[in-house]
């Protein structure tokens, strides 16, 4: 096995502990007990991107987000945890249907960069298909250490495939804002974390969402980061009253 990294050579998909400061822009978000609940992005020096569905029964006052670690639990110089000044949730994010699945976390005080704590770039243009990305994350793989940070490859799939799939499911509709992604049949994957990071050549993709709970070769979905670049930006200004996605492109069905 090559060194595990992202970049457009590396074709490894098969699941492996994470090496250590692979993945120094995750964020372990955590309630009040201390138990992690979901996965997060450095973006900024205040904030934090995750899933919608993850803040979706938080209680913000005693959340708090924990950088600088891969193993959880671990004690390190580098991990710190930062208390939640407000999370701002698309305004229009569906529960059900996981649309719009994506929210910003304002923390408290500046988080303090260092080797093991950086943000991350954001991807601005969508990934064509069969393009690789790498999943980073906790508490999917079964049967494994829960606390130790794992690495997946994906790639790409056309939207048509997901569209077929989810449909005929779980009942689940695609949108646009969804990234299509397959799950190798040759690994442990178990999805059971939301908010883990999708990262295309050392920038942020998309976030883990929704699919099919095992690694079968079945497809599953991130959040499409590209898609609400502008969502992003005008939270980050300060904006909460964003309007809702209503263009419709067809070019990302056709990937």
């Amino acid at each position: 096995m090559r060194s595990l990294n992202n970049s457009e050579e590396q074709v490894e998909i098969g699941d492996v502990v994470a090496p250590r400061n692979l993945s120094p822009w995750q964020v372990s978000i955590q309630d009040g007990a201390k138990n992690h609940k979901c996965s997060g992005a450095i973006i900024g020096k205040n904030w934090v991107i995750t899933t919608a569905y993850c803040l979706s029964r938080a209680d913000l006052n005693k959340y708090r987000i924990v950088v600088g670690t891969q193993t959880l639990g671990a004690v390190s110089r580098f991990l710190k945890s930062y208390s939640i000044e407000y999370a701002i949730v698309h305004p229009h994010f569906d529960k059900p249907k996981k649309s719009n699945d994506i929210a910003l976390i304002f923390t408290e005080r500046s988080i303090q960069f260092n080797i093991q704590v950086k943000a991350i770039d954001l991807q601005g243009s969508p990934l064509p298909r069969d393009s690789l990305v790498m999943h980073t994350g906790w508490s999917w793989r079964k049967g494994e250490d829960k606390n130790k940070m794992r690495a997946v490859y994906h790639r790409v799939i056309p939207y048509k495939i997901c569209l077929t799939h989810f449909d005929k499911k779980i009942r689940n509709p695609i949108e646009p804002g969804h990234l299509c992604l397959n799950v190798p049949k040759d690994s442990d994957f178990c999805l059971k974390e939301t908010g883990g990071l999708l990262v295309h050549n050392r920038r942020l993709a998309g976030l883990s969402s929704f699919g099919t709970p095992c690694a079968t070769g079945e497809p599953f979905i991130g959040t499409r980061i590209s898609f609400y670049f502008d969502f992003i930006r005008t939270t980050m200004k300060g904006c909460i009253r964003c309007e809702k996605n209503t263009h419709f492109e067809e070019r990302f069905f056709d990937l």
